[in-house]
């Protein structure tokens, strides 16, 4: 479903792959390519590479050029149509644990 975003005149709607499996199973989804990139992350480390920091796009959904607010990547739900309400995902803290 979609609508105007309040105050911002652009219509969100779900991506399509939020509104096949639902935004949960897209999360978990978020939390596999998270644990594969910090397993990549902890490999560099153990053979030796200087890492010093991991950061992860993005913490919020938002206006992505190219797809508008249809792509909902962030660790943290925006509710566009519900006065921007944020929710955390699943994925966040998994990222934080």
């Amino acid at each position: 479903s979609g609508g105007l975003v309040p105050g911002v005149g652009v219509r969100a709607v779900l991506g399509e792959a939020d509104a096949a499996v639902g935004i949960l199973a897209v999360d978990t989804c978020r939390v596999a390519f998270i644990e594969t990139a910090l397993e990549g992350v902890r490999r560099c480390i153990d053979d030796g590479l200087p890492v010093k920091s991991y950061f992860h796009w993005s913490l919020m959904d938002n206006f992505e050029w190219q797809k508008g607010y249809a792509i909902t990547f962030g660790l943290t739900d925006v509710d566009w149509l519900g006065g921007q309400k944020r929710t955390a995902k699943p994925s966040l803290a998994y990222l934080g644990s």
